[in-house]
């Protein structure tokens, strides 16, 4: 009987010590949490005094302009670009949709049938995009080929 309860107190006493430890932890993480807001604060104050001593240059309104004319856009890569061959599949694809363009799965697709990977496809499109040789609505999800300049 004084056995049992012997083994009661220690889980007890195991219980508390595991409740002590958890809030000595919670307590270390929150003073180190205060320390780093203190740190800014004081860093933030002495900006401001900074800024009371000496001038802060403002910067002078700017006058509004007319916006440009949105042109229609062209392709700006250079002509003597070599693509690979999952790019020429996107460029030759892209001119046949015309206007309308295509979807990023059929740009896939048509790289697919062309016995080509899917990274494949991807990195090419990635590359015509950055060549300017094509251009991605990302609102639409769809690619466009651009007209030589």
């Amino acid at each position: 009987m004084f056995n049992d309860l012997r083994s009661a107190v220690r889980r007890i006493e195991e219980e508390i010590d595991k409740v002590v430890e958890e809030q000595n932890r919670f307590l270390r993480s929150t003073a180190s949490r205060l320390a780093v807001l203190y740190l800014q604060k004081e860093r933030m104050e002495e900006l401001l005094a900074k800024a009371g001593t000496e001038p802060v240059p403002m910067p002078s309104p700017v006058t509004p302009t007319s916006p440009p004319t949105p042109a229609k856009p062209v392709r700006t890569g250079a002509p003597s670009v070599v693509l690979g061959r999952a790019a020429t599949v996107i460029v030759e694809a892209l001119e046949r949709a015309g206007e309308a363009g295509l979807s990023g799965t059929e740009l896939n697709d048509a790289v697919r049938d062309a016995k080509m990977s899917k990274d494949a496809s991807e990195k090419a499109k990635t590359r015509l995009k950055r060549l300017g040789l094509v251009r991605h609505d990302e609102l639409a999800r769809r690619w466009y080929a651009l007209p030589p300049a």
